[in-house]
């Protein structure tokens, strides 16, 4: 897996949406003068109101206050709450996932089987219908480990702060948002790379990545489907950038999402 994986991906979508619930909630209580205008005026009063203008600086602040307000306070630490974000979560990795893949390999496998030649290193070897049902399980299953695992992670860090995440480009300016997504690109792909070299060593290779080169005809459900030894080193790869570097959350979802997409596409054939 190229990048830190859906779970990562999954973690910062909760943090974004945790916020902006939270911020929600303040701005009915606090800043109705605020949003009446913007809505009630029409669709071209809403792109010149303060609320559109200000939405970076709105998510900031919800970043900074709402997190401190009591509900915010006692939903992060209450247990129940917790789990079950983290099944929303896996579920909704999982099926995002499912849909992914099975879109690709429709239109591979199915689609243009025929011309195999045109698109596939090895067109003439197909996956028995065995391991394409076991690869397609394995992918899923950690896919939602990850949404499920990751949403674990977004709780650690409301209660226990450890990345170095912003959500204004009003901090740290346009400039750093682009230059971030190349340094989290770059970092990914190294990243992964060294880990895939590490894999790849006689005294590991057998025990943990053999799995992955099980499926000798992989497809788009291929991308996931790897030892969860395998799955947790490559799953930190965003982790630590996000935890080392100051990273805006949009530059981190842009490049991710695209690693994703391009993963699965690697996979098929």
């Amino acid at each position: 897996v190229a990048f830190a994986g859906s779970g990562s991906m999954m973690f910062f979508f909760m943090m974004c949406l945790t916020f902006a619930m939270a911020e929600w909630q303040s701005l009915q209580v606090n800043d109705a003068s605020v949003i009446m205008p913007a809505v009630s005026n029409g669709p071209a009063a809403f792109w010149e109101s303060d609320l559109f203008r200000n939405a970076s600086r709105v998510a900031q602040r919800a970043l900074v206050h709402d997190t401190q307000d009591g509900a915010i306070q006692f939903a992060i630490h209450d247990p129940t709450f917790i789990l079950g974000w983290m099944v929303t979560a896996g579920t909704f990795t999982f099926m995002v996932y499912y849909y992914g893949a099975q879109t690709i390999h429709n239109y591979y496998y199915v689609k243009n089987r025929d011309k195999a030649k045109l698109w596939k290193c090895q067109p003439d070897r197909w996956p028995t219908d065995e391991l394409f049902l076991e690869e397609k399980l394995t992918g899923c299953f950690n896919a939602f480990v990850s949404g499920f695992a990751g949403t674990g992670l977004f709780f650690l860090h409301q209660n226990y702060p450890f990345l170095k995440l912003y959500y204004s480009t009003g901090i740290r300016g346009f400039g750093h948002y682009f230059a971030s997504c190349l340094l989290v690109y770059f970092w990914v792909d190294f990243y992964s790379y060294w880990i895939h070299r590490i894999l790849h060593m006689r005294w590991i290779y057998k025990y943990v990545h053999k799995w992955h080169h099980r499926y000798k005809a992989p497809t788009a459900f291929g991308a996931f489907a790897i030892h969860p030894i395998e799955y947790i080193c490559f799953q930190t790869a965003g982790i630590w950038c996000c935890a080392i570097f100051p990273i805006h959350v949009m530059s981190f979802l842009t490049v991710t999402t695209f690693v994703a997409f391009h993963n699965q596409v690697d996979h098929s054939g």
